[in-house]
């Protein structure tokens, strides 16, 4: 991976993940939902980045696993008894998506520095407080 590219994504994923977390601890759902979204372009530019080296389908896999976790974090203004319905199940798909990814990382499965798994684990962690929070 190119250093630059890495130095950068890991700012940026910091800094993204810093947001999200302050969304939750303030229950702030905007900020929340602004820090999953803008999160969620890292790994897209990853899996882009590493289908272009390698051509191998599992980055396409992963792309558009992220894909649609940048969707579901789209903030949506509709009926507070679906969207509360909704977030359960979307907040549920994130922890799910970002806790396998970032178990894939760590496992050393994959050409990716182990901080990106760090992060995906601390997003899963950050959702895993926000679902029990929300069902006190």
């Amino acid at each position: 991976m190119l250093p630059a590219f890495e130095i950068f994504s890991t700012m940026a994923g910091v800094v993204f993940l810093t947001i999200t977390t302050y969304g939750v601890l303030t229950e702030n759902k905007s900020l929340l939902a602004l820090g999953i979204c803008l999160f969620s372009i890292i790994p897209i530019a990853g899996e882009i980045y590493l289908y272009s080296l390698s051509s191998k389908p599992i980055h396409l896999i992963f792309l558009l696993i992220f894909l649609s976790q940048l969707i579901i974090s789209l903030p949506t203004k509709s009926n507070p008894k679906v969207a509360f319905g909704l977030s359960k199940k979307a907040s549920f798909a994130i922890l799910i998506i970002n806790f396998s990814h970032g178990c894939l990382i760590l496992s050393v499965l994959f050409d990716v520095p182990l901080q990106f798994g760090f992060m995906h684990l601390i997003l899963a962690l950050t959702m895993l407080y926000a679902v029990l929070k929300n069902n006190k």
